[in-house]
Formats: C-alpha cells, sequence, structure tokens
C-alpha cells in the first residue's frame, strides 16, 4: 500500500477536526462529538489516526459504524461521502465543497476552554476527549497517579475531574483523599460508576462526604461532554 503524503494537514487532531466539523453539518453539534468519542472508542489506543491512510480507515470503518447507529435521520452513507470529499478536497489543496443542503464547514469558537484533569492509567480517554471536543472546547491533561494529578492540576487548576474506573489510578481512598483536595468549584465526575471499582469508589464517597457525578459507561460519552460544556464559558 502506498501512504498518501500529508505534509501535516491531516495527522492525528486536525484530520478529526475536519472529521467533526463535517459531521456536524449533518448532525447536532452535541452529537457529533459523541460520535466521534465513541467511534474512537471502537478500537481504543492511545493514538489518534497517523496517516491519510489511518484517517480513511477510521472513517470507513468505526466511524461509519457509529454514525449508522446514531443518526436518526437522514442518509449515514452520504455523511460518509461528505466527509471522504472533504480529505480529498484538503488533500488537493482545494476548500471542501458544499455539503448535501447547502452547509458549509465552519469552526466554531467558544470564548474559553474547559480545563478538564482525567484520571486515568492510559491516556486514552483524554485523547479521545481532545478529539471529539476540540482544543478550543477544552483544554485536558491525563494523569496516572494521585501523585501526578496534584502535580498537574497545580498547573493546569481544572475545572473539571473526570476518574475513569476502567482504569483507576490508584486505591478508593487514594483517589478520594486527591478528590478531596479539589476546590468546591471543581465538578468531579465517576465515569463508569457501575464497575467493580466504581461501585466501592461511589460508596466510600458517600461515607466520606465526598461530592462526586456518578455516570454509568453505559450511558456513553454523551453525559461527560454535558458535564465539559456545561463549564464552557
Amino acid at each position: 500500500m502506498v501512504t498518501i503524503p500529508t505534509m501535516g494537514l491531516l495527522e492525528g487532531e486536525s484530520g478529526l477536526l475536519l472529521v467533526r466539523e463535517v459531521l456536524e453539518s449533518a448532525i447536532e453539534s452535541t452529537t457529533a462529538s459523541a460520535v466521534l468519542f465513541d467511534a474512537l472508542e471502537v478500537d481504543p489506543s492511545e493514538h489518534l489516526p497517523r496517516s491519510v491512510d489511518e484517517l480513511f480507515a477510521f472513517v470507513r470503518g468505526p466511524l461509519r459504524l457509529v454514525v449508522g447507529r446514531r443518526m436518526k435521520d437522514g442518509d449515514p452513507d452520504q455523511v460518509i461521502a461528505d466527509i471522504e470529499a472533504a480529505i480529498q478536497s484538503t488533500l488537493e489543496g482545494r476548500p471542501p465543497r458544499s455539503l448535501a443542503g447547502g452547509a458549509t464547514l465552519e469552526i466554531h469558537v467558544g470564548t474559553g476552554p474547559v480545563r478538564v484533569l482525567v484520571l486515568s492509567k492510559s491516556s486514552g480517554v483524554a485523547i479521545r476527549l481532545r478529539a471529539s471536543l476540540g482544543g478550543l472546547q477544552i483544554n485536558v491533561a491525563n494523569a496516572a497517579t494521585p501523585e501526578e494529578a496534584a502535580e498537574v492540576a497545580g498547573a493546569l487548576d481544572p475545572e473539571v475531574v473526570v476518574i475513569d474506573a476502567l482504569a483507576p489510578v490508584g486505591g478508593v481512598d487514594e483517589i478520594l483523599d486527591y478528590v478531596q483536595t479539589l476546590p468546591a468549584t471543581t465538578t468531579t465526575l465517576l465515569w463508569g460508576e457501575e464497575q467493580p471499582i466504581g461501585r466501592q469508589i461511589e460508596l466510600r464517597a458517600v461515607e466520606r462526604r465526598v461530592n462526586l457525578t456518578t455516570v454509568e459507561r453505559a450511558e456513553g460519552v454523551d453525559p461527560v461532554l454535558d458535564v465539559i460544556r456545561s463549564r464552557h464559558r
């Protein structure tokens, strides 16, 4: 297989930014972010598509699967075709053509990114959150230990802390000890309360009177994205 040179245009987040903008022309922007996150979780890893070949494979595989599942109105195949056309136009140095229904690509600019810290042994969740929301909406870091969380938080001053119960960073009390150091204005989200350690964290938090917002993984990423967006200034 010949790899198409990207010259950095469509590697990693830049390629997914284009994908997200096309998705937002076909479905609600809030849904588009969740679709992108879910598609990246189909084959979870700690890196985003690193070449045009990988980007096309992602669009035609995981993304097509999730778009077909989540799209209530419209033609999923047309959405995928529009994304592929936008990628090809970018490679050829042409502006993406108008999309179905006359929609055009836009960059949605907020007034400032929300500062988010993910507590997880894997950086995958943090990477997917940034890719699905974009750097204009989220400034995200990952901490793999409670000690690292304290160090990162000092520089980041997080507004939202996400505890990944699928890849916990330490023992229950270690995690809650850290949460108790956070300002009262910080929203702490336990994602995966149905997981064994998630249940332990939730019960222990009640005993220790630690305030947590809990979300089941089965609910998908939508509630997590909603919490982050609610803090978007």
